[in-house]
């Protein structure tokens, strides 16, 4: 466990003596002060040499400065410091202001031992949660602005690598079986480039993604398509489509990327060959229509242990991955509101199974919180 650094701020001795030997049995590190003026000081030296508190435990009551008008006076100096306020009888009008202020929780008088540890530990965990998330989301955000910069130095080679193969095309005669290769270098390095002209887009673009109606079956068929360009050819392509058209609410693009990425994956765990079957089917249920993309393999299949570890952050089996494809296929299938699950038996091959609404995500709540 990791010590935090406490504040408490009491002008009664006796309790921020019970309060100190509280923390201090927690684990934590304690620093008392007898009242708002001094608790205030300790706050602004401690920012001005880089020293800060993991939490303040204020009393509202206390002579010359009360715990308000210390809490508002951390907010006009932007000190950040997490607040728990401790509360005694006709504070509660005073609680409702300073939850405006920031003030992250409040426990009233008389409390046990026993509350106010574990009103503290949950406190604590829940602030150790949200800047572990904070910092994973700046990771994400400075690898994004990385992999949209790498983007347009791949863009670049890639227009040069087309330029070339279409100079070979040119020096070879009609029939060469080399004539082949060339036309797939010029298809993969073309879808190559979509992709990248993709991720250079979305560095302009902080709008949500665009949900339309698309039919399926054709976007079924085109993910095969694609794939037979980048799969080894001992992998065969197979796909199953519905007999009608089905038409879904969705960001075709993003559909797309998310088929894609599975598809591949499949293809890596077949290495000495097999079939990968992309399939799509109308759902009809009580809650409405969905559509169901199942993307199945004849590979090797995926032990039980690591089954459930799939769409963790960052989890991954392959040597140099970095476990970014499979949480963002589950965050494409999140977008719409749909869901995904995997079923594999080692062996005998993986299936994961996609369902997805048919009238696309329900914007209703986000439209609200807005307004």
């Amino acid at each position: 466990m990791t010590q935090k650094k406490v504040l408490i701020v009491d002008d009664e001795q006796h309790m921020r003596t019970s309060l100190r030997l509280i923390v201090q049995r927690l684990g934590h590190a304690p620093h008392c002060a007898q009242n708002g003026y001094e608790a205030l000081n300790v706050l602004i030296d401690g920012q001005s040499k880089g020293i800060y508190y993991d939490l303040m435990l204020c009393d509202l009551q206390m002579p010359h400065i009360s715990g308000e008008e210390l809490i508002g006076e951390m907010k006009r100096r932007k000190i950040q410091t997490p607040v728990l306020v401790i509360t005694g009888v006709g504070d509660k009008a005073g609680v409702v202001r300073l939850m405006r202020l920031g003030c992250r929780d409040f426990i009233d008088k008389p409390f046990s031992p026993d509350e106010i540890e574990n009103r503290i530990t949950s406190l604590l965990d829940a602030l150790s949660s949200e800047v572990a998330e904070n910092t994973r989301k700046e990771y994400m955000a400075r690898l994004g602005e990385k992999a949209r910069s790498s983007a347009h130095d791949i863009n670049n080679v890639l227009a040069g690598t087309m330029g070339y193969a279409d100079l070979a095309l040119e020096e070879i005669e009609e029939g060469h079986q080399t004539r082949t290769y060339l036309n797939k270098i010029l298809k993969t390095t073309s879808r190559a480039a979509e992709i990248c002209q993709t991720l250079l887009n979305a560095s302009r673009c902080n709008e949500p993604p665009e949900f339309v109606p698309t039919e399926i079956n054709s976007l079924i068929v085109r993910c095969a398509a694609l794939l037979e360009d980048v799969v080894a050819a001992y992998v065969s392509i197979e796909t199953k489509t519905d007999a009608v058209p089905l038409w879904c609410t969705v960001n075709a693009e993003r559909i797309q990327q998310a088929v894609l990425n599975l598809g591949i994956n499949a293809a890596q765990a077949m290495e000495k060959g097999g079939r990968l079957t992309i399939a799509c089917s109308p759902v009809e249920h009580v809650g409405g229509a969905s559509v169901c993309l199942t993307i199945s393999d004849t590979g090797a299949g995926i032990a039980p242990d690591i089954l459930g570890k799939l769409f963790q952050k960052e989890f991954t089996t392959k040597i140099n991955g970095h476990g970014i494809g499979l949480q963002t296929v589950k965050e494409i299938v999140e977008e719409h509101t749909g869901t995904i699950a995997v079923n594999s038996i080692v062996g005998n091959g993986t299936t994961f199974t996609i369902n997805i609404p048919c009238n696309g995500p329900d914007r209703t709540k986000e439209k609200g919180a807005k307004s």
